[in-house]
């Protein structure tokens, strides 16, 4: 009720304020009448003509200099053509700029990563379509406006997860986890990649794994052929090595989809490869997870692995902070490379009621494994994704990464991401941190089209109870 009383004292004050200025117009009008110009004098007249033919002058004058800056104008652009290129390009970019793209598919939708196409964006996620159905795998195309052109879902009689994206020249390659025993799944799970054309029909799908728990999450091109990494669980079938429970997985794939070479990585508990990148210039395939199995079971440490084109060791090296530490994703650079994830670390306080806290962290190696740093920022929070400068590119004075995830206060997550920047002179570190506003929800990827100079979000927010899957397109972060 107070609510429609402002509301109605308001609308009283309105007109109560209209209703003064009318009477005001109306006044002065009574008093203007007098002066009319339909009953103008003599000496009055000459005034008036002598005003209007300063009046037409201007006009001309006005006329004649519109004519002249259009003629300027387009004998200037005749002239030089790049500016017109540069106003399409402009108004390309002002199309898909701050753009917020809702992929309400089914009950539950997620979006684990969308990547820019030569005609727009696609993505990949995750979709369950019916309370009876399983989870099926999600794509989507997206045009450079943010419209959804269309969206497709794949999978089977099982639960089948998409994780990610790679562009071709044809089409795209798919990896995910399937489920379905009719794709083919031998055990609990099997990694699964499909390999599609530009309008999102199959060319091929195989699923890949062992006869237990296999599951793939990343997948990069290497040279002519891919290489995706996950976790294996028992040796058998395409697995041809396993060192005790989880290890990583790391799979060499031909272009057709035939395993080249397959390498575990662990020890008797618990390992997870969650990331992989390619160093051309070093021609080594490295790999980011997490490990339990080289310390007492009870905390994890992160660990980065390089492998040769041949499959071949390279190097090993351990990140920890003394607790848990979990890798999440990597990206590499010229001279480096940045991985990033989220460590967990127990409170010093006596008798405090929270345990601990999860933050961020940000490492920086060598091209050959040697930690040069790894800063810690944030609390209550987890980076589920990195992209850093090209590999073309060299970062001279600071260190910047770009970085997605989520933070939460105990009672909800919610969308987060934000630039980490390290400046090497003074050793500080620099966080630029934002939020999506939404009921719940995460981001898990965040990647960047350099031709159209967009940043690319992915995840999934929470409208009215449902979970909905987010694309989000920015200028600049």
């Amino acid at each position: 009720m107070r609510l429609d009383r402002d509301k109605l004292r308001n609308f009283q004050k309105k007109r109560k304020f209209n209703k003064h200025c009318s009477q005001k117009f109306l006044g002065n009008s009574k008093r203007e009448s007098f002066s009319s110009p339909f009953s103008v004098s003599g000496p009055q007249k000459t005034k008036k003509r002598s005003k209007s033919k300063i009046l037409v002058s201007m006009i001309l004058l006005f006329i004649i200099l519109g004519i002249l800056v259009l003629s300027f104008g387009f004998i200037f652009t005749h002239n030089y053509p790049s500016l017109s290129l540069i106003k399409s390009t402009h108004s390309k970019k002002d199309v898909t700029m701050d753009k917020e793209v809702i992929i309400d598919t089914g009950l539950e939708s997620r979006i684990s990563r969308v990547i820019g196409t030569d005609d727009g964006f696609a993505g990949i996620g995750s979709v369950m379509t019916d309370e009876k159905e399983k989870y099926q795998i999600l794509l989507t195309k997206i045009d450079e406006t943010g419209k959804i052109l269309w969206t497709k879902l794949l999978g089977a009689d099982g639960d089948d997860f998409g994780y990610d994206i790679i562009p071709l020249d044809d089409g795209f390659l798919l990896l995910g986890t399937t489920s379905s025993g009719s794709l083919g799944a031998l055990g609990r799970f099997d990694a699964y990649v499909i390999r599609l054309d530009k309008t999102g029909d199959v060319i091929w799908q195989k699923s890949f794994g062992g006869p237990d728990w296999d599951r793939a999450y990343k997948i990069t091109k290497v040279e002519d052929n891919f290489v995706f990494i996950g976790d294996n669980y028992e040796k058998g079938k395409d697995v041809t090595q396993n060192f005790g429970e989880h290890d990583y997985w790391i799979v060499s794939l031909s272009k057709e989809g035939k395993i080249i070479w397959d390498r575990s990585f662990g020890g008797v508990r618990w390992d997870r490869a969650y990331a992989v990148g390619y160093d051309e210039k070093n021609k080594q395939i490295i790999v980011a997870g997490t490990s339990n199995s080289f310390t007492d079971g009870t905390r994890y440490d992160g660990y980065v692995v390089s492998y040769d084109t041949n499959g071949n060791l390279l190097w090993q090296t351990v990140l920890t902070n003394s607790q848990t530490l979990w890798p999440m994703d990597l990206c590499v650079t010229a001279e480096s490379v940045f991985v990033a994830g989220y460590v967990y670390e127990f409170s010093n306080v006596p008798n405090f009621e929270k345990l601990g806290t999860e933050k961020a962290f940000v490492a920086k190696l060598s091209l050959n494994g040697e930690v040069e740093y790894l800063k810690t920022f944030g609390e209550n929070v987890r980076i589920h994704s990195v992209v850093c400068n090209s590999q073309s590119q060299v970062q001279e004075l600071n260190d910047v990464v770009y970085f997605a995830g989520y933070k939460y206060d105990y009672e909800k997550k919610v969308p987060w991401y934000g630039v980490f920047e390290y400046n090497k002179a003074s050793d500080a570190i620099n966080v630029v941190e934002k939020t999506i506003d939404t009921e719940y929800g995460m981001l898990f990827s965040i990647s960047r089209d350099e031709k159209r100079n967009v940043f690319i979000l992915s995840g999934s927010v929470m409208d009215n109870g449902k979970m909905k899957g987010l694309t989000k397109l920015l200028p600049e972060i």
